[in-house]
């Protein structure tokens, strides 16, 4: 099965192609089709299809992505992009693709991106993107060139949000020097950092799209392994919205703890103000069969990757058939689904005025986030951020005084922007240059939520 997966590797380049490489090209027909399939998904046309996938080798993935990204930057098409746009329009159809009927083994099957009905959308005014990736800092091998080899991704993918889990000491310096500049970076308290043998999560906040309200991190007060769930209320776009990122409780024998853990997460999902949007997701370590009983996804909550029409090449996240950073002894490799992305839909309603809102208990006030010489990475204090979840005021769980003075705060408005998922995807699954590897044992997730300003009946499902 792992020969049916395309697998790029960051080495390969258009320099030096020789005539074998040219005879992989994609034939005629699924040129065609790849373009057909692109301007739909996009809502373009040919011609910027032409352009996007002869750029990228002919692959419709990587294309779309690529598209997304570029057409979010300023809601249109960078002049470059329009310029090289036109120039290809006076290219023939077919160039760059090969006249036989063989088909490249390292491009991506046409017929994996094949989208429901609720992901095609005519115009794309804007997006919301939200990537999860746990970056395996517990491995020590090549760990500096991962960890560089993530960032790469991280800042070429260029989301608004960014969830990341197994951050040890010696990545998050790296992820703060490349990162820093484009992203508020927020972690745990630094004791927790700075503890022998400590791995953790952290979110990235893109600078040019996200204000920051306020962040919290609460422990787990059963876990075995210093698992914690960091919430951070934050404007994405103008968006009102909730983030929660977590690790849950790793392996099959701890599954009862990784339960309470879920449900927990989902509990809070539920208590967040009803104007904000909430996305939840990590490495949730999860079995399909643990989505019941007490830890069964509540009404109202949704799965990004079924939103999307359960793409079968965006499902495993952990697939050691493909991933080969590690290895079972025996001759079965497991495929499994561990990380994921929910969704809770906000209220259509905007704020009166974007500001702070008040912040009681063990929460820290946004100016507390910042040192004075203007670092955004600064962690969260340990006396004053993290909490048990049966603690008081703070802790995880109900607090509809709270949630009363936060709606208080925001007025109906009419046309208030909402998002839509609209694909999903996986990422980090370029082998290395530098040490052969790929970045993590997992891939990452993006997920892509398309901005709503239309105001209408609400679409069933999600």
């Amino acid at each position: 099965m792992a020969a049916s997966n395309k697998i790029h590797t960051v080495s390969d380049s258009d320099e030096g192609k020789s005539d074998e490489d040219d005879a992989n090209l994609p034939s005629r027909d699924e040129c065609e089709s790849r373009c057909q399939m692109f301007a739909e998904i996009t809502g373009t046309d040919s011609a910027l299809a032409m352009f996007y996938l002869q750029d990228r080798e002919w692959d419709l993935q990587r294309a779309v992505s690529d598209y997304f990204a570029d057409h979010d930057k300023d809601g249109t098409a960078s002049s470059g992009e329009t310029k090289k746009h036109e120039a290809g329009k006076n290219q023939s159809k077919t160039s760059g693709c090969a006249s036989s009927t063989a088909t490249s083994s390292n491009l991506s099957d046409p017929n994996s991106l094949t989208l429901g009905p609720s992901v095609l959308q005519p115009e794309q005014e804007g997006l919301v993107r939200i990537l999860s990736w746990n970056i395996d800092g517990l491995d020590p091998g090549n760990l500096q060139s991962r960890t560089e080899g993530a960032c790469a991704v991280l800042l070429q993918e260029h989301p608004e949000v960014i969830f990341l889990q197994e951050v040890v000491k010696r990545s998050l310096d790296i992820i703060r020097a490349r990162m820093e500049g484009k992203y508020t970076v927020l972690t745990g308290d630094e004791d927790t950092i700075n503890r022998l043998g400590a791995y953790f999560t952290a979110m990235l906040l893109r600078k040019d799209s996200v204000t920051l309200e306020r962040v919290r991190v609460m422990d787990y007060p059963g876990s075995s392994m210093s698992r914690d769930l960091m919430e951070v209320q934050a404007q994405v776009k103008g968006i009102p919205m909730v983030l929660l990122t977590s690790h849950l409780e790793s392996t099959k024998d701890y599954a009862a703890e990784r339960r309470r853990q879920l449900k927990t997460a989902f509990d809070q999902m539920l208590e967040a103000p009803p104007v904000r949007t909430v996305v939840f997701g990590g490495d949730l370590n999860l079995r399909d069969k643990e989505l019941s009983g007490l830890s069964a996804k509540p009404p109202g909550v949704y799965d990004l990757w079924e939103c999307t029409g359960k793409r079968e090449e965006a499902k495993f996240t952990w697939d050691l058939m493909i991933n080969d950073n590690k290895q079972m002894a025996n001759k079965f490799q497991p495929r499994c689904r561990f990380d994921r992305l929910y969704i809770r839909h906000g209220k259509r309603q905007s704020p009166s005025q974007v500001s702070s809102p008040e912040v009681k208990g063990n929460s820290k006030p946004i100016s507390s986030y910042f040192s004075k010489d203007g670092n955004t990475s600064h962690s969260i204090g340990s006396n004053d951020s993290k909490q048990s979840s049966e603690t008081g005021d703070g802790s995880l769980g109900s607090n509809s005084q709270k949630r009363k003075r936060e709606e208080s705060e925001y007025v109906t408005r009419g046309a208030e922007p909402s998002l839509k998922p609209v694909y999903f995807e996986l990422v980090g699954i370029q082998r290395l240059a530098s040490c052969r590897r790929f970045p993590s044992d997992h891939w990452g997730i993006l997920a892509h939520l398309h901005i709503e300003k239309a105001l209408g009946e609400k679409s069933s499902g999600c």
